[in-house]
């Protein structure tokens, strides 16, 4: 996000390599006094880049604006957390099944012996 523009300006966000990120569509918004308000999104992911930049700037004005912004890996899911989530949800669907097979043939047996 970056405010008090006039007329609205650029906005990028560029990866450690100097390449622009893939990104959303930049949002322009305009105050009560005429000035314009601009944001964007990006998505990061672990494999992307550890530190990017955001740059803001007027081509008519020749002004830029530059912010880096480092991102620690501490904020990425470990490697480890996905296959113990599904480890954990197949355990739970299996448990499931187990006891619905044995109702159905708890049920069977009841029906038989009712039979006898």
């Amino acid at each position: 996000k970056s405010g008090g523009w006039y007329p609205g300006p650029e906005m990028l966000w560029i990866g450690e390599d100097g390449q622009v990120l893939p990104q959303a569509e930049t949002m322009y918004h305009e105050d009560t006094e005429g000035l314009v308000n601009v944001e964007r999104n990006v998505t990061v992911t672990r494999q992307s880049t550890h530190k990017i930049k955001c740059v803001v700037r007027s081509r008519r004005f020749n002004v830029k604006h530059e912010a880096i912004v480092k991102i620690s890996d501490d904020i990425f899911p470990a490697d480890w957390v996905l296959p113990l989530v599904l480890t954990i949800c197949l355990l739970i669907a299996a448990h499931r099944a187990v006891f619905y097979w044995n109702v159905k043939q708890n049920r069977r047996i009841k029906g038989l012996m009712m039979g006898d």
